[in-house]
């Protein structure tokens, strides 16, 4: 019987060369479909990779930028007054920075807090730029050299500070006199000659300049310092819940704006002693030599209008009741120049109870040649021989007082047009131009068919006193110290007027003559009440006033918290409409460092106000502030009143005057900023990987535009 044969060959039946190729074969494919599976997950999990970080950069990012906004809404409302009791002052890690600088960042996340702090994905710091010293601000190397001293003592002694303070000045250039504080913008050019230092960096000593810091000095400057800073002009006593720009001290700033805004701060304040100051400011700010004039709606009458001062003629004499029975022959008004400079009084008139234009008066007696400095002419109805019949001793202004004219200062003008009325009359000085110069009242006080006459003790004050008449000399005894230095003080104020605008600071404001005559009810009669030889700087001394009658017969510190210099408060020159009212490099009072203090200048005539004791009463007067939950300064009215009582209320003139320029470098509020970011997302701790590098970001923010303008910017990976 025949066997079947298979077919198919017997497996394992071939030659050991034919098994050994067949294994190495199949070990071939398993390895290239293992390397393909292996492949393919290496590149599953990179583009896994790749496509976590992207997102965490861009987290990152989001994250960083997330936070300028969350800064900028932090200083929405605290920039009028800028203090550490606000919220942007308590956010993560800002103390530290303003301690200790930027460094501080890289180790926020040991200062994490609860709440909110806690869960946002950024760590974030926010200074006050203006609680830092401007280094392009600086105009004495002694000042300089004094405040690196207080920072560094023992690395600045023998020389190093002054040395370091000259190359600065040196590399920078001089701050002129001419130059505003404008040019400390760093988003305007710089004037020709002054080299702006915008970087802290810029500082480190060269071989150009060796005298410069060393980088172990600038970190230790770096609290203290900053290249930029920009502050608010607010008024902060406004009654509106929104503080209000200052009034700048403009040529063109009537009296009427000026008597709104005292209005509106001086509330109990007599309505006369505020029209009087308004018109004196806007007469020492005009060119002009016309007394501004504002009448009293309560007392409309010529007579009781404020009148402010120029460099004009005042009448300063009437003697209207002469020893002369009857007729009083030899009755006078004696017109003054008590000015250092002569006056011409060619085409001025003299008008006897009226004004010249709706009411002609009894008399119009016209004027001419000039009035020496100091000297008088006095206008009389009989100077020398007396009518026949007359009693010896009167009939004449000669028989009755004896005193003869002279080429030089005294002259007398006689017409027999004058006529003055016993009683109750008033006469009017009209320039050439029919324009009301000054107007004296006069009353019944004086004894009939006497010697006495009404008499103003001052030029400056349209006040009058009964006394013996004293024509052609001063009154009384002559003028007191005080009185004169007070009139050569607003001479030279309205001086610097009558050629160019003046320039006033919030300084000068105190020096602006705030004496007036009130009026006061007497039954049913009106009795003038003067204030005489008074400035609001007569308050300052006081402290707080003394009783209800001081604080509405005088002005006070507040007036600096009003108004504002051109010369020092600018807008911005692109968009002025949008722009708010600021200052460039002044010191914020309320977060800066008292090492700060001893860069400001706060000295005149050798005295100087920084001290080390002054230093220590600011320091405990802010803690003590601060611990009551109070601003330390919530104007600059604050800061005068504080200089004042660490004073004892006695500041000499010489004080006055560094205060004066103390003012001008110090503010309570800020507009300057810098914020730092440090992004949290996927740090170690956060439940992530740290696979990229920290995110750090730098801004320097001014916020005199909506919603900032942005000075620098940097991004840094670490």
């Amino acid at each position: 019987m025949l066997r079947k044969q298979s077919i198919l060959p017997s497996i394992g039946k071939g030659t050991p060369r034919q098994r050994g190729s067949t294994l190495l074969v199949v070990l071939v494919l398993l390895a290239l479909l293992i390397l393909l599976a292996a492949t393919f997950s290496v590149s599953v999990r990179m583009e896994l990779l790749a496509s976590r970080n992207s997102a965490q950069a861009v987290a990152k990012a989001n994250a960083t930028r997330s936070a300028l906004y969350e800064a900028l809404s932090l200083l929405e409302g605290a920039t009028s007054v800028t203090h550490a009791l606000q919220p942007w002052y308590h956010v993560q890690t800002a103390k530290s920075v303003a301690r200790q600088g930027t460094k501080t960042l890289a180790n926020a996340s040991k200062a994490a807090t609860r709440g909110k702090e806690a869960t946002r994905p950024y760590q974030l710091a926010v200074t006050d730029l203006s609680g830092k010293l401007n280094i392009n601000a600086v105009r004495e190397p002694t000042l300089f050299a004094r405040f690196l001293l207080a920072v560094m003592p023992q690395e600045m002694a023998n020389g190093v500070a002054e040395r370091r303070a000259y190359a600065l000045l040196q590399k920078r250039g001089p701050f002129v006199a001419s130059q505003t504080t404008q040019c400390l913008d760093l988003r305007l050019p710089p004037p020709a000659g002054f080299h702006r230092i915008e970087s802290l960096e810029e500082l480190k000593a060269t071989p150009e300049h060796p005298d410069l810091f060393t980088e172990a000095e600038l970190k230790k400057l770096e609290p203290y310092l900053t290249v930029f800073s920009e502050s608010p002009s607010s008024n902060n006593t406004s009654a509106s819940s929104q503080p209000q720009e200052k009034v700048l001290l403009r040529e063109s700033l009537r009296a009427e704006t000026i008597y709104q805004e005292l209005r509106t701060a001086y509330r109990g304040a007599d309505d006369r002693l505020l029209r009087q100051y308004a018109v004196n400011l806007a007469d020492v700010l005009d060119v002009d030599n016309i007394p501004s004039l504002m009448t009293d709606p309560r007392n409309p009458e010529l007579w009781n209008a404020l009148f402010g001062i120029e460099l004009t003629p005042l009448i300063g004499e009437v003697y209207p009741d002469s020893l002369t029975k009857g007729v009083d022959d030899g009755q006078f008004v004696e017109i003054s120049n008590p000015w250092s400079a002569p006056l011409h009084v060619d085409g001025w008139r003299l008008v006897v109870a009226g004004d010249g234009r709706t009411h002609l008066g009894t008399a119009m007696i016209p004027l001419s040649g000039t009035i020496a400095p100091g000297g008088y002419l006095v206008v009389t109805d009989r100077y020398e021989t007396p009518a026949e019949g007359t009693e010896p001793g009167t009939g004449s202004f000669l028989a009755i007082f004896g005193r003869r004219a002279d080429d030089g200062q005294h002259r007398v003008l006689e017409s027999a047009a004058l006529d003055l009325p016993d009683r109750n009359a008033y006469v009017t000085l009209l320039d050439p131009n029919g324009r009301v110069v000054d107007v004296f009242s006069y009353t019944d006080r004086a004894k009939r068919d006497s010697r006495e006459s009404y008499q103003r003790p001052s030029p400056i004050i349209r006040a009058f006193i009964v006394t013996e008449a004293t024509p052609l000399q001063p009154v009384g005894q002559g003028q007191s110290e005080r009185l004169r230095a007070e009139v050569r003080d607003v001479e030279k104020l309205l001086g610097r007027s009558t050629e160019a605008p003046a320039t006033l600071s919030a300084g000068d404001l105190f020096s602006i003559p705030s004496s007036y005559v009130g009026l006061q009810l007497a039954g049913t009669a009106r009795r003038f009440a003067p204030k005489l030889a008074q400035l609001p700087a007569t308050r300052l001394l006081l402290g707080k006033a003394r009783g209800r009658d001081e604080a509405a017969t005088n002005l006070d510190a507040r007036l600096v918290d009003l108004f504002d210099s051109p010369a020092t408060a600018f807008r911005g020159e692109r968009y002025p409409e949008s722009s708010v009212l600021h200052s460039f490099g002044k010191v914020n009072v309320n977060t800066c460092a008292p090492e700060v203090l001893w860069g400001l200048d706060g000295s005149a005539d050798d005295v100087d106000l920084i001290t080390p004791q002054f230093v220590e009463q600011f320091t405990q007067h802010r803690r003590n502030r601060y611990l009551s939950g109070q601003p330390p300064f919530a104007s600059e009215s604050d800061f005068v009143n504080f200089v004042s009582g660490v004073y004892n209320h006695n500041l000499s003139d010489s004080q006055k005057k560094a205060l004066k320029k103390l003012l001008h470098q110090i503010c309570v509020g800020s507009l300057s900023f810098e914020i730092w970011a440090q992004s949290t997302v996927g740090e170690a701790g956060s439940g992530r990987p740290a696979n990229l590098p920290t995110m750090k970001a730098h801004w320097i923010v001014a916020l005199d535009f909506q919603p900032c303008s942005i000075i620098h910017f940097a991004v840094n990976l670490w």
